[in-house]
């Protein structure tokens, strides 16, 4: 099966003793007021914590998709100090953003494409935040992944949805799992990942995988090697490289149903 996912890389321009991004074309280099920034579309939000001004500027005409993070200088400018890249096949990236772990800081939750080809369509979920030096990635998760006729014998779609939860403590992304075949349910399950702040992502809660379904069984086995893999891969958004997607699984844990 066709895999497709495009990469990129970053350049940092070093300048005196101060580290300065070399910013894409598409990206501004700053702005000149907190209102030239909010006129241009840079969204206000807490990305590095309460204590650093920021705004976040996307160019959604591009792929992979430039994000730029500005912080306000002592003159009042917005000047671009971070630049993420993330893959966005077709322009569909989306961004949001959610106070994930209740720190006074706000992380990125991107919606994007996964695998993409002939009657085949996957969906994304990639959070990232900051650790206080650099932003990184703390979760890449399905969100909806469907193989169709005639790619696949018959109509097969996972559809999952996530909320983030306090549990034990703790802060966990919980996933709900329903997998469909020609619109007939025929499986369901839930995930809950713990936040790990030393690696700083969600990693897997153990839990028994139900054999009594062969199909779900090695999907979610897919789905766990994938996160092993990413925890000690993590993709880096700085750089935008999609190999870890690759190499991860990431585009094959419905391939139990979709290959023929």
């Amino acid at each position: 099966m066709a895999r497709f996912f495009l990469g990129c890389s970053t350049a940092l321009l070093f300048l005196t003793a101060l580290v300065f991004v070399q910013a894409s074309p598409d990206l501004p280099q700053r702005f000149a007021s907190r209102e030239a920034a909010a006129q241009a579309g840079c969204r206000f939000h807490r990305v590095k914590g309460a204590a650093t001004d920021t705004c976040v500027f996307t160019v959604a005409q591009g792929d992979p998709m430039p994000i730029g993070i500005y912080d306000r200088s002592a003159d009042g400018r917005y000047v671009i100090a971070n630049e993420l890249k993330i893959p966005s096949w077709s322009w569909s990236a989306k961004v949001s953003f959610d106070e994930v772990l209740q720190a006074g800081t706000d992380c990125l939750v991107i919606d994007t494409a996964g695998m993409h080809g002939t009657a085949i369509s996957q969906r994304a979920l990639l959070l990232i935040g900051w650790d206080g030096a650099r932003f990184r990635t703390a979760a890449v998760e399905s969100l909806r992944y469907g193989c169709f006729r005639p790619t696949a014998a018959a109509d097969y779609e996972m559809k999952v949805s996530y909320s983030f939860a306090t549990a034990n403590g703790g802060r966990r992304l919980q996933l709900a799992y329903s997998l469909t075949r020609d619109n007939q349910e025929i499986g369901r399950w839930n995930d809950s990942l713990r936040w790990d702040a030393a690696r700083f992502a969600f990693v897997t809660v153990p839990s028994a995988i139900d054999a009594s379904n062969p199909t779900v069984s090695s999907i979610r086995e897919r789905i766990a090697r994938v996160r092993a893999y990413l925890l000690a891969h993590p993709f880096d958004p700085a750089i935008g490289s999609d190999r870890s997607f690759a190499d991860s699984g990431l585009m094959d844990v419905l391939d139990p149903v979709c290959v023929q």
